[in-house]
């Protein structure tokens, strides 16, 4: 995997503010995760990663619902398959076992990171940047 951090990049944003002010909040969950790795997750607490579990819920939940009736007020032609990405990236952050999260909090925040770094490459840098265009 090549070397990405989690700083936000104006290159990213859509010029629509409400997405990018949650893509800008992803993006701090993301650089919280990584603080821990940088520290090999050395005194981590189980707060703390229920803390980011939380807030990744939270984030799918909301942000999704979000930009989802954007598209629909801008009537985005390929929404169904947008809806469908966000779809599959929820189920699997919901799907993440708290007790497994906890007992191995190293090697599932590595997944995790690898998983959101590929989510934002595939999916915000590539789709979202597409309702841009339509926009």
């Amino acid at each position: 995997m090549f070397d990405f951090n989690f700083n936000w990049d104006g290159r990213l944003a859509l010029g629509i503010e409400q997405i990018d002010s949650q893509h800008q909040a992803f993006f701090q969950i993301g650089r919280h995760i990584e603080q821990l790795l940088l520290i090999q997750c050395i005194g981590v607490t189980e707060q703390e990663l229920m803390n980011i579990l939380y807030d990744l819920r939270e984030y799918v939940t909301y942000h999704f619902y979000d930009e989802e009736t954007f598209m629909k007020t801008i009537h985005y032609p390929h929404i169904m398959k947008h809806i469908a990405e966000h779809e599959s990236f929820k189920n699997y952050i919901n799907s993440i076992d708290y007790t497994a999260f906890c007992a191995s909090p190293y090697k599932e925040l590595t997944h995790l990171r690898n998983t959101i770094v590929e989510w934002v490459f595939e999916h915000i840098v590539k789709q979202d940047k597409d309702i841009e265009a339509y926009y």
